[in-house]
């Protein structure tokens, strides 16, 4: 109950500070979308500026790896990898990512599935039920949890993965998106106007809460051709995210405010 009444007052938090504001700018269309249907802002107030993203730098980043690490990303046999950059929370829908996981496991595909997160039973309830799924169904030995890890250790991480998941419920952008399609991955997402809106055609999309449907998609993103067709669209997906843009977007609306108040 108490973080549903957080949640509630995050969100008339934003509905406040929208109605209240010149200009309202959001990180995606599908955020704005979602002010508009809470009738929190005018859609004439309403500027969408896409984050932006350092393709290069990331690439480039020290590639940091230590003993623990190779160790808990070695593939065993020929299993495939199966990563979700995502701390935990509600929203991340990690109850599907789990049933999907046992759906795959069902149609005999050895998989792991690598989390940047821990999963506490003892944490809250959310958690406790995930955790419940995983004993139940009997996954922990195709789950590895990182913990969480320096950003500089991301690209290691991604560079050990066959197909990166997102299985998010709710967003307002996704950076982990530009960073796998920056790392040559296909990815794995669910059928949210926001990830459409980031990875376009270098994700293949599920039904949200569908661990079947999110089972087939995997499928087929661990395939040659279908993995091969994703990360080249990704590759020149991720040069249409930049801070230069980002940053000029940003000043064309100061811009704008300083000519209304001087009008």
């Amino acid at each position: 109950l108490a973080a549903e009444m957080k949640v509630a007052m995050r969100r008339r938090m934003v509905e406040l500070s929208a109605r209240s504001s010149d200009i309202v700018v959001t990180p995606s269309a599908a955020m704005k979308d979602m002010l508009l249907y809470w009738r929190a802002a005018a859609e004439e107030k309403c500027v969408v500026i896409h984050h932006g993203f350092d393709r290069e730098r990331f690439l480039s980043m020290t590639n940091e790896r230590d003993a623990e690490l190779e160790r808990m990303l070695e593939r065993r046999g020929d299993e495939r990898i199966l990563f979700y950059p995502s701390l935990y929370g509600k929203h991340k829908n990690f109850d599907t990512l789990m049933e999907g996981l046992c759906a795959l496991a069902g149609r005999g595909i050895d998989v792991r599935l690598v989390l940047t997160c821990d999963i506490d039973a003892a944490a809250d309830p959310y958690q406790r039920r995930t955790a419940s799924i995983i004993r139940e169904k009997s996954l922990g030995n195709r789950i590895t949890m990182l913990g969480r890890r320096p950003y500089n250790y991301m690209p290691r991480i991604y560079s050990a993965a066959d197909v990166i998941v997102w299985p998010t419920f709710a967003e307002s952008f996704g950076h982990p998106l530009l960073e796998t399609m920056a790392s040559g991955k296909p990815i794995v997402a669910s059928d949210l106007a926001i990830n459409r809106e980031i990875a376009g055609d270098a994700a293949l999309y599920f039904g949200t809460f569908d661990p079947e449907d999110f089972a087939d998609k995997v499928q087929q993103a661990l395939e040659a051709d279908a993995a091969k067709r994703l990360t080249a669209h990704g590759a020149s997906r991720t040069l249409e995210f930049s801070w230069e843009k980002h940053v000029a977007r940003f000043i064309d609306v100061f811009k704008t405010l300083a000519e209304k108040k001087n009008a």
